[in-house]
């Protein structure tokens, strides 16, 4: 059959082409294409965009089945921004920050202005109080005065006022004693009985005027020690003896009571036997009481009646002497060498305490073990 001719408006069958040739040619392109998008995936793991949280958690479950995108990390929230009112209330918290400042700063000037004040009065206080001392007769020959004038010095007083007052109040007292004591031996009289006078009449006037609580504010300062006029006082009997009768008749004075243990620490015991303050230390009774007991025993019956009386009245003198004293003599009453004249002792004891109208018995019931 004869072919038709091929007209410009004439249509063509389709004509059928190998796909052999374009699988060949496709392939290199398909494989250069996955390994892109598989660098694209691999750089898009590595970096990953910061996304807000609610848009990667709505992507991340609408494709989790068919993408299977790995979580990412939520980003931490940035803090918001100061609000105007709170800068506002941050300037004003700062301005009064400020203002207290100023108020501390005004607040401690006033308190180093009372501080001052305050000083500036005891100063006051003690340079008056100074004055008066320096007023005073004769202040210039007193022990204190050089812890007088270091007060004053320090108080801010002037020292033309103290070389003032203190030379204006000297008299000299005690330098005229000494001359006319001269005077009397240049006259004939010994100087035993020219010093005895002049003592007895010291002993005189400082029984007249002694005032214990002015006693008492030598031992105000704690580190003030024991003056050393004190320690040369009680080597000489006259003036333990003074002090013996001072104590007799002040006990409550702490410088006497002070004075008293001195004098037992000296080795002078013996001689304080008739007084009652030794009766308020339990250190110095015990003293004198093993003094006494020595006495007795080396003395005999004799000095026992000499002495008895003073013994009986010290170891009477309060309830803890006489229980200390009885159990003591008690003891030794019981010892082989001197037993006998010490039960004679505690017998004596235990009379003078039944004429004093005081009941012994429980205090002997007690020691003998019928208790």
């Amino acid at each position: 059959m004869p072919k038709a001719k091929r007209g410009r408006g004439a249509r063509t069958a389709p004509t059928r082409v190998s796909t052999r040739n374009k699988k060949t040619t496709s392939q290199p392109v398909q494989r250069e294409a996955e390994e892109e998008a598989k660098s694209n995936i691999e750089e898009e793991e590595k970096v990953e965009p910061v996304v807000p949280a609610t848009i990667v958690q709505d992507k991340y479950f609408e494709s989790r089945e068919q993408t299977q995108l790995p979580p990412t990390s939520i980003p931490s929230p940035q803090p918001p921004s100061p609000e105007p009112e709170l800068i506002e209330a941050s300037t004003v918290a700062y301005h009064s920050n400020s203002d207290t400042e100023e108020e501390d700063g005004d607040e401690s000037s006033y308190f180093d202005k009372l501080d001052a004040e305050a000083q500036d009065a005891i100063n006051k206080e003690i340079r008056e109080e100074c004055h008066k001392y320096f007023s005073s007769l004769d202040f210039i020959m007193e022990p204190d005065i050089i812890n007088q004038l270091k007060r004053y010095f320090q108080a801010g007083g002037n020292p033309e006022e103290v070389v003032t007052l203190l030379s204006e109040n000297y008299h000299g007292i005690a330098q005229t004693v000494n001359l006319l004591a001269e005077w009397l031996i240049m006259t004939g009289m010994k100087i035993c009985e020219v010093q005895s006078l002049v003592e007895d009449h010291l002993k005189q006037m400082i029984m007249k005027r002694f005032d214990p609580k002015k006693a008492d504010s030598i031992f105000a300062d704690e580190a003030i020690k024991t003056p050393i006029w004190l320690t040369e006082m009680i080597e000489h009997p006259t003036w333990r003896s003074l002090i013996y009768r001072l104590a007799e008749d002040y006990p409550d004075c702490l410088m006497l009571t002070f004075t008293i243990k001195l004098i037992s620490d000296a080795g002078f015991q013996g001689e304080i036997t008739s007084i009652s303050t030794a009766s308020q230390q339990l250190e110095v009774f015990a003293r004198i009481l093993k003094n006494s007991v020595n006495n007795f025993l080396d003395g005999g019956e004799d000095d026992m009646k000499k002495q008895i009386d003073e013994f009986t009245k010290m170891v009477c003198h309060s309830e803890h002497t006489f229980l200390y004293s009885c159990a003591i003599l008690h003891v030794l009453s019981q010892e082989n060498k001197g037993g006998t004249i010490v039960k004679r002792l505690l017998q004596e004891v235990t009379q003078r305490a039944s004429k004093d109208g005081h009941n012994a018995t429980p205090v002997l019931v007690a020691l003998n073990g019928a208790w």
